[in-house]
């Protein structure tokens, strides 16, 4: 049986939020709008670039613009920009190489594949993982469950034989569309608070991630 622990990227491995706010506040000063802080930044992150896009513009009270092309802008700038603030969450590493022993890794995420697969290869990440299912892989985006069963398949997997670690609302309704474990990392981009969102486990320390996995009972498909 083929085990395997699917993880999120924005919120979950990486904090790349400060990244991310300095491409926004560029693309909005080109249109005469004003900056946007950190934190309400991070309560837009989750559904891709494009819903970011939008929901900044929609803050700024901003209408009858082409946010097709914005968005557009919005990667060209993130891209050019270059990513020196985005890092791994504390611990994130080590997780991952003990996990590399025993299971197949994989990676969800709402983020484009050209952006995703970049980060990972900035990061040094590029090696890890068995299957990358990313937010323009398929015509759906999460919480859609058909990323989950693509990023499992990705892995030989079932989808009782897998874990996913995330960090949002959007991920706890992906994995219970999907009937597959949900484990919460604390400290990403949440906007509920952990009773509501209702993992199976949650953690704040990536240390003790490896000994949840293993203590967890995957079944088999």
């Amino acid at each position: 049986m083929t085990k395997a622990i699917i993880f999120d990227l924005d919120g979950t491995l990486i904090d790349g939020a400060e990244d991310l706010q300095a491409a926004a506040n560029a693309l909005l000063a080109t249109d005469g709008l004003a900056a946007i802080d950190l934190a309400t930044i991070k309560t837009f992150i989750g559904n891709g670039m494009g819903a970011l896009v939008e929901r900044c513009y929609a803050l700024r009270g901003a209408s009858g613009l082409d946010l097709a092309v914005r968005s557009q802008s919005f990667t060209r700038i993130y891209d050019a920009q270059g990513r020196p603030r985005t890092r791994l969450f504390p611990g994130v590493q080590a997780a991952l190489e003990r996990l590399c022993a025993g299971y197949r890794l994989a990676l969800c995420t709402n983020k484009d594949s050209a952006q995703t697969l970049a980060i990972l290869r900035e990061l040094k990440l590029d090696d890890v993982f068995a299957c990358v299912i990313a937010g323009d892989t398929l015509a759906t985006k999460k919480p859609d469950p058909e990323m989950l069963r693509a990023a499992a398949a990705g892995c030989g997997a079932g989808l009782r034989s897998i874990v996913y670690v995330g960090d949002s609302e959007i991920d706890a309704q992906m994995c219970r569309a999907a009937g597959a474990a949900f484990f919460l990392f604390e400290g990403g981009y949440r906007k509920d608070s952990i009773e509501a969102i209702a993992p199976e486990v949650s953690f704040a320390d990536y240390a003790k991630l490896p000994d949840l996995i293993t203590g967890w009972p995957l079944g088999i498909d």
